[in-house]
């Protein structure tokens, strides 16, 4: 069956669903909590769609690489740069300035399809929350254009050894780039997220569907009943999966199968009201994905709290609405040299608005001094200072620091990054002690009993036990715990305080939670608009998980006093009483005691400790046992 570029309804109805499903998860909408596959089933349509365009050019002799190129640069380009130029003048009003640097370089990178190697590059513990990533879903272009950039010369490449050979090495390839994805992400998740190699499997898949749909032809006609059992693949994976799954992966076969499914038996729709409407959402469904999330990135800016359902709906139907402006007035307008505006040709427009957002990215990254509006008399919690207190937090704390040297007594710190702000609380407040720091990954809670998600469960119990298996446990003359605390699980942290006692002799202490805030310290501090000190606390602590860590703060102390776990040495110290800090800020100093949503800066780690001196002063004169040294 020859190959030709006719155009498909049922396409745009497939890209419809696909956008539809991101943008409701990137609502938070739970009923499609794995509605990030739509992306995956883009890469499915994309694969497909050059894949048969270019193969088709090609049986007829027609096929240009340079042409290709120039329309996929028309096509792509143009509500791309618009896109990155909106969003960086309406980030010069809702972001704060200690984020504009990075967003500049976002930008730029983003306009070369490289923005999924910054987010690779800027992965870590401190990772930026994704409400401050205005531009964050552009990863998915910048592996998409990476893909158009290559699979044309592979292409062009195998057709002129044959078929045969052309569909064993896109097998090969795909089955090659899925068994990567699968075995690798337990070692590097994000890698496997961001980077093309991991996600070639799913453009294959749409290759696959391309030579299926030739060798079938129009096929039995009940055979086309399979593309609805497609629909349903794509749909209810994206109901069940959720992000506890490794993806991409073996799981992503399933939206992968369900649309190749619809696309080598071609669903037949009638022409109604609502396949008209899913039509025109298929065809501006690359607008709508650019522009829905910088909409919800800036919502959720100026709101700092969840998004209510009216938000919600209201946010949908804007994001649908400018999609469509998009793409009438952006992409029709350039994709084609025919219906260019005359006075404003793509050659003209795209270098000059290219040549302003690079200009406007580059001045967000050197304006780190700029003071908020109405916030000018405070110390501007800046960019850079961000940085330094991100490397002082581990470079000053690893396990080889000067900082946890101290006299024979030996005190051993485990718990995930907050157990670092126990650390320096202490260290800071005339503790001589010598610390030894048991880090725990971010991906477990109550130190390896608990997962964040369910696929860590088995790394956490192993992390757990190889703990709770070491030799330093006999020699401790104390044991300080401290962890993040954002799930309550009481079973699980008893039995390991348990397990644990039974490897020591010596007191151990449970530091309960702290306070953490729903937003970074520079956007609450925006978010304010004051510059009194005592006004900005008072803001960010309605902004914070105050109340309900309360709550779990009062569970453990009730576990620790009815579990009669004082009796046997396993004592609680509350954080969120007379020995917590509950500000972001000091009032009479004008320095930060948070550097994000959770951490301490080293004043404010200095203050917890200081707290905590004055309620528990025995904590800070613990005594050798052992004789050790």
């Amino acid at each position: 069956m020859p190959l030709t570029h006719s155009y498909r309804l049922d396409i745009s109805i497939l890209r419809a669903l696909a956008v539809i499903l991101v943008v409701l998860y990137h609502l938070d909408y739970s009923l499609f909590q794995g509605g990030f596959l739509g992306v995956d089933i883009f890469f499915v349509i994309s694969g497909y769609l050059i894949s048969r365009n270019i193969l088709a050019d090609v049986q007829q002799c027609k096929f240009d690489l340079a042409t290709f190129y120039v329309k996929r640069i028309r096509r792509l380009f143009p509500a791309l740069v618009v896109t990155i130029f909106l969003t960086l003048i309406a980030a010069y009003f809702f972001l704060a300035s200690a984020n504009m640097p990075r967003l500049g370089k976002v930008a730029g990178s983003a306009i070369i399809s490289l923005s999924n190697f910054f987010f690779l590059g800027e992965q870590g513990y401190f990772d930026a929350d994704v409400t401050l990533k205005p531009l964050l879903h552009t990863w998915s272009l910048g592996v998409e254009e990476q893909f158009y950039l290559l699979w044309p010369l592979l292409l062009l490449l195998l057709s002129k050894i044959g078929r045969k050979v052309m569909l064993t090495v896109a097998i090969v390839v795909g089955l090659l780039s899925l068994v990567a994805a699968e075995f690798y992400h337990t070692a590097n998740p994000n890698m496997v997220f961001y980077m093309l190699p991991f996600r070639l499997f799913e453009f294959i898949c749409g290759f696959l569907a391309v030579f299926m749909q030739s060798a079938l032809g129009d096929g039995n006609k009940k055979l086309q009943l399979l593309s609805y059992l497609g629909i349903g693949l794509m749909i209810g994976s994206a109901h069940l999966l959720d992000s506890s799954v490794s993806m991409p992966g073996l799981f992503s076969m399933v939206p992968c199968l369900g649309v190749m499914l619809v696309l080598v038996f071609p669903l037949h729709i009638k022409e109604t009201h609502t396949a008209a409407l899913l039509e025109s959402i298929g065809k501006s469904s690359y607008s709508i994905y650019l522009v829905h999330w910088p909409l919800i990135v800036f919502c959720k800016l100026v709101k700092i709290d969840d998004l209510v359902l009216s938000e919600q709906i209201a946010l949908f139907a804007l994001s649908v609405l400018l999609g469509i402006l998009m793409w009438k007035f952006v992409e029709q307008k350039f994709r084609y040299k025919e219906q260019e505006i005359r006075w404003l040709p793509f050659k003209v427009a795209m270098p000059v608005l290219t040549l302003l957002v690079l200009s406007m990215g580059y001045f967000y990254t050197i304006q780190k001094d700029k003071e908020e509006a109405g916030i000018s008399e405070i110390a501007i919690l800046k960019e850079e200072n961000i940085e330094d207190e991100m490397k002082r937090y581990w470079q000053d704390a690893s396990p080889d620091s000067p900082i946890l040297e101290g006299d024979d007594s030996e005190v051993i710190v485990m718990g995930n990054s907050h157990a670092v702000d126990l650390i320096y609380a202490f260290k800071l407040n005339g503790f001589t002690s010598t610390i030894v720091s048991m880090p725990t990954t971010h991906l477990c809670y109550h130190f390896g009993a608990t997962a964040v998600l369910p696929k860590n469960e088995k790394k956490c119990v192993k992390m757990s036990n190889n703990f709770i298996n070491r030799k330093e446990w006999k020699t401790a003359d104390a044991i300080f715990l401290h962890d993040h605390w954002p799930v309550e699980d009481l079973v699980g942290l008893k039995r390991f305080l348990l397990e644990l006692k039974k490897k020591t002799d010596a007191p151990i202490y449970v530091f309960g939670p702290k306070m953490v805030f729903k937003s970074t310290i520079p956007q609450l501090v925006k978010g304010s608009g004051s510059d009194d000190p005592e006004v900005i606390n008072n803001f960010a602590v309605r902004y914070s998980d105050l109340e309900k860590r309360l709550v779990y703060d009062k569970k453990l102390l009730d576990l620790f006093l009815k579990s009669q776990l004082n009796s046997i040495g396993i004592h609680y110290i509350s954080l969120l009483g007379d020995a917590g800090i509950k500000k972001i800020m000091s009032e009479e100093t004008l320095e930060y005691y948070y550097f994000d949503k959770s951490h301490l800066t080293e004043t404010g780690a200095s203050k917890l400790g200081s707290l905590i001196k004055q309620e528990h002063p025995a904590l800070f004169e613990i005594k050798n046992s052992f004789g050790k040294r």
